[in-house]
């Protein structure tokens, strides 16, 4: 249980500091006045979110074993 709990505690860092990095990328866009360059820098934030998606799904498919331990479950987030 203490395994899970942990593992909860993980992810919703990661969660955290996701949605942080994403809205400050989102809110530099926003300042952005030239229309050109405001659409490059939302492409731009459409691609790192893509890319993250990506990442975390991979990662969800690794801690899928319950007999996993903490340690082994952040050694394998670290490689991805």
């Amino acid at each position: 249980m203490q395994g899970e709990s942990e593992a909860v505690d993980i992810d919703m860092l990661l969660i955290v500091k996701e949605i942080k990095i994403i809205s400050s990328k989102y809110y530099g866009c926003v300042e952005i006045k030239d229309d050109k360059q405001r659409l490059l820098c939302f492409d731009g934030l459409t691609e790192y979110i893509n890319e993250r998606e990506k990442k975390y799904a991979n990662l969800s498919k690794l801690k899928t074993s319950k007999d996993d331990s903490m340690s082994k479950y952040k050694e394998k987030f670290r490689v991805i």
